[in-house]
């Protein structure tokens, strides 16, 4: 009897460790799950005025890395530009990168030069949409204050397909500097 009470002690004892155990796991995932919107620098430089270092986003998988520019935040956008959570567009939807806070930009005269562009690789990595330079007719510049917030925009359209998965690359550059910012995420088509 006394080993049978002690049996039922230990199911009970192993029973409320798991449960506290699960509770635990579970209130950290719903701490991440609340968390996911949030970005982690992987890294972060700065030598000589130089930044350079990376930044993740959690909801999306968005990775972003800087090199001679810093930024305060980078969003991935719908075309409405609200920011969004899931990967998942449709054809003939927008996908946004919004950069906030560039700093960092060679000025010439008061103006600065920058370059966005947008590629889009296929599963296999094979570069399938490339807009090489969006900015290419700014021959004048910009002033500083303008440049510090950039927008990248892709149409999501032919030869992407529905059900598949692509890779869309954003890039902000300096084009009298060094400086660039790179950003990349996995999208999915869907109807």
């Amino acid at each position: 009897m006394i080993t049978t009470i002690k049996k039922i002690c230990s199911v009970f004892i192993l029973c409320s460790l798991l449960f506290s155990c699960d509770s635990k796991e579970k209130k950290e995932d719903d701490k991440l799950s609340s968390d996911s919107t949030k970005t982690e620098k992987s890294k972060d430089v700065e030598s000589n005025g130089i930044s350079e270092g990376g930044k993740k986003d959690f909801a999306t998988g968005m990775k972003t890395t800087y090199d001679g520019l810093s930024f305060d935040e980078i969003y991935l956008l719908n075309e409405n530009k609200e920011k969004v959570t899931k990967t998942e567009f449709k054809l003939e939807s927008k996908v946004l990168f919004d950069v906030v806070g560039i700093k960092g930009y060679k000025s010439e005269n008061g103006k600065v030069h920058v370059g966005i562009s947008v590629d889009v690789a296929d599963e296999s990595g094979k570069i399938i949409i490339n807009l090489d330079d969006l900015l290419a007719d700014k021959a004048e510049g910009y002033n500083e204050k303008d440049a510090s917030e950039l927008t990248a925009s892709l149409t999501v359209g032919k030869p992407m397909e529905v059900g598949k998965k692509y890779f869309v690359k954003a890039r902000f550059w300096d084009k009298k500097g060094k400086g660039e910012i790179k950003s990349e995420v996995e999208i999915t088509l869907v109807k």
